[in-house]
């Protein structure tokens, strides 16, 4: 069970829909992760999800380096979701997991 309910489609207001459709439109395709919580704050979810995108697909960084800073302040701050998702996306951009590994501990 979730700790927070799962929004259904019927559930959604018109700018929860707009959101939720914008994100699985996107890069993202899915509403894994903080996505079905953010649904419930509209306000919160569009700008949230808008930064998220483009620091993850839209950064300057190459792909390799934008993935070991996420990994990096998932450590920092223990953020376990963040390193469930992206340890096996920063081994596939270059960083081996030798190194993952020790940011992991």
């Amino acid at each position: 069970m979730a700790r927070i309910p799962e929004l259904k489609p019927d559930q959604l207001n018109f700018s929860q829909l707009q959101i939720r459709d914008e994100i699985l439109a996107g890069p993202r395709g899915s509403l894994r992760g903080p996505f079905q919580a953010w649904l419930y704050s509209p306000g919160l979810a569009d700008p949230a999800q808008k930064l998220g995108e483009f620091c993850r697909f839209s950064s300057s960084l190459p792909k390799r380096l934008s993935e070991l800073a996420i990994l990096v302040i998932a450590r920092y701050w223990s953020a376990q979701f963040e390193w469930y998702a992206h340890a096996p996306i920063a081994i596939s951009a270059g960083i081996s997991a030798t190194v993952v590994d020790a940011i992991q501990i």
